[in-house]
């Protein structure tokens, strides 16, 4: 009897009488104690017996693994696909719609983002954002058209007028003058531009008393 035999049949007693072995990778080698009917060891049986079984799990393990390395690269890829088309792409547009707002100042560019997500949602309040803007701006820029006509009618009035006609900032400076004035005065332009008409042009006497009533008329919104 071999060693190996030897060592293999020295595991087997009344209370463990079998006992099985691997020989290799793709045997298996079984040993059982048969017994008498006084229980007594009579006969030791050999099998065996090809691990096929045993290859082939490992085969399907392997198939398994690399079944779910397969379908997470797949999930993986559908995953990045999903998120670069609902996100990234999305939030790339609203990247590029900032920049060419920033760029030509165009407060009619819209950005379009359909859907019902945040992202959606973000591009429409941007939308109503550049709307109120845009609004805002056009009335300013009527309203200053509409002042700057209405002054320049003013002024040709002033202008024009044969008497005399000037305009004053709340300190009582001169800022404003129409040729009638510099005609009586012979001053030039750039002599009375500038300075304090109760200074120049009111009495002494009457100099206080004048520039309360200004004063009172400036405080009342005159």
């Amino acid at each position: 009897i071999s060693d190996e035999v030897r060592a293999n049949v020295s595991q087997l007693n009344a209370d463990q009488p079998v006992y099985i072995h691997l020989l290799s990778p793709s045997i298996s080698i079984g040993y059982g104690l048969v017994l008498d009917i006084f229980n007594r060891p009579t006969l030791i049986a050999r099998v065996d017996m090809p691990r096929d079984y045993n290859l082939l799990l490992l085969t399907n393990l392997k198939i398994l693994l690399l079944s779910l390395i397969l379908t997470g690269g797949i999930i993986g890829l559908i995953v990045f696909i999903l998120i670069n088309r609902f996100m990234l792409s999305r939030l790339s547009r609203l990247h590029e719609f900032a920049q060419e707002v920033d760029k030509s100042e165009n407060l009619s560019v819209r950005v379009d983002l359909p859907g019902t997500d945040e992202i959606s949602e973000l591009g429409r309040a941007l939308n109503r954002m550049m709307n109120t803007l845009e609004r805002d701006i056009t009335e300013r820029v009527w309203a200053e058209d509409a002042l700057r006509e209405s002054e320049h009618r003013f002024r040709t009035v002033l202008e024009n007028v044969s008497l005399i006609a000037v305009i004053l900032d709340p300190k009582g400076n001169v800022f404003f003058c129409n040729e009638a004035l510099l005609q009586l005065t012979s001053w030039d332009l750039d002599e009375i531009i500038g300075k304090n008409w109760f200074e120049m042009f009111i009495p002494s006497d009457l100099r206080q008393n004048a520039r309360e009533v200004f004063e009172k008329a400036i405080r009342s919104g005159y």
